[in-house]
Order: structure tokens, then sequence, then C-alpha cells
């Protein structure tokens, strides 16, 4: 006989601290992505439309970072803020992974 799938919580069960918490998170989280969609289309001299255009089609926040340091890496930027903003991203992208990992199990 197969497994009973895993009761799932009511909304209406979870404190609205809690609920305010998550919100809060998706909302930082969301912000954070912007930013780093304006990074690529500074770095990348491109219109925020054209610029939406392409970032749209990167779906998750790694393979933006990637594009971040890719673009440095090819502009004219002194190598010690380059290593520092690659080091800086490079851990992040690390950090991120990290908590998918602990999330999904």
């Amino acid at each position: 006989m197969p497994p009973e799938p895993p009761e799932f919580l009511d909304p209406v069960d979870i404190p609205l601290e809690i609920l305010g918490a998550i919100g809060g998170v998706a909302s930082q989280w969301a912000l954070l992505e912007h930013y780093i969609d304006r990074t690529i289309w500074v770095l990348a001299g491109l219109d925020w439309e054209k610029g939406a255009c392409l970032t749209a089609q990167l779906a998750h926040i790694g393979r933006r970072l990637d594009a971040v340091i890719s673009l440095v890496r090819l502009l004219d930027i002194k190598d010690d803020k380059k290593n520092k903003l690659a080091a800086a991203l490079n851990s992040f992208a690390e950090a991120t992974n990290q908590l998918a990992k602990k999330a999904t199990g």
C-alpha cells in the first residue's frame, strides 16, 4: 500500500506573525532579484525593456549572478573590484544553494 500523502497546513492554522514573516522574506527576495536584474541591464548597456526581456529568460538567481560576474569580467573594471565582487557573488550564490538544499530536504 502506498504511503499516505503528507497533511498540508490550512493557512488559517498558521499564525499571522509567521505569515507576515514569510511575506516579508518573499518581498525582500523579489526586490533583491530586481536589483540583480537592473545590475545586468546597466552592465550590458540595455534599456529596461530590452533588459527585462533578457533577464526574464534567466529563471534561476544563480544564472543571473553568473551573468553579472561574466559582465564584470568582460568590462574594464579594476581587478581588485572585480575580485571583491566576484567573491561576494560566489559566496552569496553558495549560501542560496545551501538554503535551497535545506528547504528541499
